[in-house]
């Protein structure tokens, strides 16, 4: 899990991840960029993959 977070921007994609399983983890703050929606859909794979039952 850790390299597929990684992988699609850790920080941008650790709160959309949490966004999904119902955490508002409020939205990245600059420096870090902000989720594209490559980023997003990396996101739900993962949150998918990992969490979802």
């Amino acid at each position: 899990m850790i390299t597929d977070l990684i992988a699609n921007d850790i920080y941008p994609t650790l709160k959309l991840v949490m966004k999904h399983m119902g955490v508002d983890a409020g939205y990245v703050k600059k420096p870090m960029s902000h989720p594209t929606p490559e980023m997003e859909a990396g996101a739900t794979a993962i949150y998918e993959k990992y969490f979802k039952n």
